[in-house]
């Protein structure tokens, strides 16, 4: 049975980390007008339209969304950590 700890988020900014992992405040939400989306205490981070904050997120494996080029987001699974791109 899958769970919120098989939901994975890949952003640009920190790389690919279950959502179980990262500090509480982060939310996903999904809208007809908006698409995937990652807020942190009513903050945008990263969107699944959004070419300048893409985001990525899959379940167990399976990408559910991803604005992120494929190869950059292979290279973030390989790593699976937390990665702070400049």
């Amino acid at each position: 049975m899958l769970t919120y700890t098989d939901l994975h988020v890949t952003t640009t900014e920190f790389g690919r980390i279950a959502i179980s992992a990262m500090p509480f405040g982060y939310m996903i939400t999904c809208t007809r007008a908006g698409g995937w989306e990652l807020w942190l205490d009513g903050k945008f981070i990263a969107g699944e339209f959004d070419k300048d904050h893409p985001l990525a997120l899959d379940v167990a494996g399976t990408t559910i969304c991803s604005m992120i080029p494929f190869q950059e987001t292979i290279r973030h699974r390989v790593i699976g950590t937390v990665v702070k791109k400049n």
